[in-house]
């Protein structure tokens, strides 16, 4: 994972300086400062935008009852973008306005969420109701309780409670 990083952190300032330089020769320098302003600005706007967006349906999805998974992971996407798009460079720029375009960004956070969202399959309580948020039946099912009073075949592989009393003697 380092390396990658590692090979990024040099790779991607090499590739903007030799495009700038190549669009450079093309179009001229003050072109592609003007260029390179443009893009800030413009993907400032839309960043806004979308950001707004993203968090009304994050909004929506809470009042609802549903863990608003997806446009937690879309906003930190936004800000990547943001982050891109204030990069000065048309490789960063172009990956930071396909961050900001929703019809690229959901089905990446989708993909991501799914990567990374691990759910204890044992564990009641929080990650049951996650599980169900998520829209994942097969997950959720494991975490759906019985009705008091349930006979033992609806109940499934849970245990028995027994009630009672106790005294410690010490």
């Amino acid at each position: 994972m380092y390396r990658y990083l590692l090979i990024l952190f040099f790779a991607v300032p090499l590739l903007e300086v030799w495009l700038l330089v190549r669009v450079g020769a093309q179009i001229g320098p003050w072109l592609v400062v003007l260029s390179i302003f443009a893009t800030a600005v413009i993907g400032a706007f839309f960043l806004r935008l979308q950001g707004f967006a993203t968090l009304r349906r994050a909004q929506q999805a809470t009042f609802s009852g549903q863990l608003p998974a997806v446009e937690l992971v879309e906003g930190v996407l936004l800000l990547l973008a943001g982050a891109l798009l204030l990069t000065p460079g048309y490789a960063t720029d172009v990956v930071g306005f396909l961050l900001l375009w929703p019809a690229s960004r959901t089905p990446l956070a989708r993909y991501l969420l799914a990567r990374v969202l691990v759910i204890d399959p044992l564990s009641e309580g929080e990650a049951g109701r996650n599980a169900q948020a998520s829209g994942r039946p097969d997950v959720a099912s494991r975490h759906q309780t019985a009705p008091p009073g349930a006979s033992p075949s609806q109940r499934g592989h849970q245990p028995e409670v027994l009630e009672g009393e106790f005294t410690r003697e010490d």
